[in-house]
């Protein structure tokens, strides 16, 4: 039978195992590295904020990657009380921040991330909005770099022309848009394989009934969008392959009869008009 003092010592030297252990398994969680696993998870604001990240980043040779999506792997963290589920309820429902002191009970989503080198697999928290605060590379990654302020393609937004809904490529229509991709060029010069993917909703959100209204008419035409008015235009996403990489690009059907922004995407080039496939 053990004495008062080595019962002591037997607990002490057991609090002290159970925080060392804690400390060790929080360094491990550190060491997986970002988007590593579901606790690292790789903060986005909603599907366009996981393509707009991944459209960015690059491989350690520089290529851009090939990423697909494989499915849910479960929440963030798992509720382990009645009150820890209470708040996992109501995180699902919004993607504000999460409240201070409250664990993040998000579900993820993980993808394969293909480059020469391999597959890697990454985890992303979507629900992040609307301004994700760690938006660093995973490690062995780079982003692409973005045009500085004030050049001529700052103006179609920071992310560059296509790899946003604000900064969508414009043609006129269906035919408009097969004849864009099929003059699209990927980096070596090779022909792009393309495919719709669907539409990704309106170019830019209304903040009031004037544009509600907007939204209305700018539907029922091709036209030019009246100066006055933001463009409300449905958008088109497509993929575009390169060999082994994929970018994800997004297109505006709706500026008849001639559009304006007809430069490829950064990192592509575009074709004379009549060039074959």
């Amino acid at each position: 039978m053990r004495s008062r003092h080595g019962r002591r010592r037997y607990a002490l030297t057991g609090a002290f195992l159970t925080f060392a252990v804690s400390v060790l398994c929080a360094h491990d969680v550190r060491a997986v590295g970002l988007g590593a696993s579901r606790a690292t998870a790789i903060e986005v604001c909603g599907p366009n904020g996981e393509h707009g990240y991944f459209d960015r980043l690059l491989c350690s040779d520089g290529g851009l990657v090939k990423y697909e999506l494989i499915g849910t792997e479960g929440r963030r963290n798992d509720p382990t009380s009645k009150d820890d589920q209470q708040a996992a309820g109501v995180q699902m429902m919004t993607s504000a921040p999460i409240p201070s002191g409250q664990r993040d009970f998000h579900r993820v989503e993980r993808y394969t991330v293909d480059c020469s080198g391999g597959t890697t697999f990454l985890y992303v928290d979507r629900y992040h909005c609307p301004d994700p605060t760690d938006q660093r590379p995973p490690s062995g990654f780079s982003f692409m770099k973005l045009e500085p302020s004030g050049s001529a393609e700052a103006e179609h937004g920071q992310q560059g022309l296509g790899l946003a809904k604000a900064t969508a490529i414009e043609v006129c229509g269906p035919k408009g848009a097969s004849d864009y991709l099929e003059r699209l060029r990927c980096p070596d010069g090779s022909v792009v394989r393309f495919r719709r993917t669907g539409n990704m909703g309106l170019r830019n959100d209304p903040t009031s009934s004037a544009e509600d209204e907007a939204v209305r008419q700018q539907q029922m035409t091709a036209g030019p969008v009246p100066r006055e008015q933001r463009d409300f235009h449905l958008i088109d996403g497509y993929s575009a392959e390169c060999h082994t990489q994929t970018r994800f690009l997004y297109l505006d059907l709706y500026h008849c009869p001639d559009p304006k922004n007809q430069s490829p995407p950064p990192g592509y080039s575009l074709a004379n008009r009549g060039a074959v496939r």
